[in-house]
């Protein structure tokens, strides 16, 4: 029986990176596939953290498809798990999934408020993965709001975040949004470097 229990869950194991191998290749239809078998089996063990995992990576899959109510639906499951589970790295990342798919779908307050909520979970469990991108999606969410002033201030700080841990993607997108930040707001650099000190 241990036997059987192990190889299912190894299946399962096998799926879900299969599925996240998709995802990354952008393919998501062929990652839900993969995932959802993954995810019957993870039901079946009740493997908590393989099924919470799975439902995140399957959030992620339908926001890639702009399936933005879908995603929000599994990353708010997966939600549940993590908490009851307590598992930290998954809540921290399943609120940070909510505020872009909330953020995607227009709705940039609540987009705020769940990676806010991220936030307060990945800096004290000194998660800066998840914590840099937070910050700077954080900032987007501002940006969108035109509150110029909070968006610099986030960029910033995943500016420097990013140059810490060695993160190109996110240091890039961190001037990016900055130098477009400057732009609309038509002010100098400067001015706005100074008026931003708390």
């Amino acid at each position: 029986m241990a036997q059987t229990s192990d190889t299912r869950k190894a299946e399962a194991d096998g799926l879900l990176k299969q599925g996240n191998e998709k995802l990354n290749a952008n393919q998501a239809e062929a990652a839900i596939q993969s995932l959802q078998q993954a995810l019957a089996i993870y039901r079946q063990l009740k493997d908590r953290l393989g099924e919470g995992q799975t439902l995140k990576s399957l959030g992620n899959a339908h926001y890639r498809q702009k399936k933005y109510q879908e995603s929000i639906s599994y990353q708010q499951q997966a939600l549940v798990i993590a908490q009851e589970i307590k598992d930290a790295d998954l809540q921290a990342r399943a609120l940070l999934n909510l505020g872009s798919a909330y953020r995607d779908s227009g709705d940039p307050v609540k987009a705020i408020d769940y990676y806010q909520q991220s936030l307060a979970i990945s800096r004290p469990n000194k998660n800066q993965k998840v914590e840099v991108i937070a910050i700077l999606q954080l900032g987007q969410a501002f940006f969108m709001q035109k509150d110029y002033k909070r968006a610099i201030e986030s960029f910033q700080k995943s500016f420097e975040l990013a140059e810490v841990l060695k993160d190109q993607s996110a240091k890039l997108q961190s001037l990016l949004m900055l130098g477009l930040t400057y732009a609309t707001t038509g002010e100098n650099k400067k001015q706005l470097s100074t008026t931003n000190r708390a």
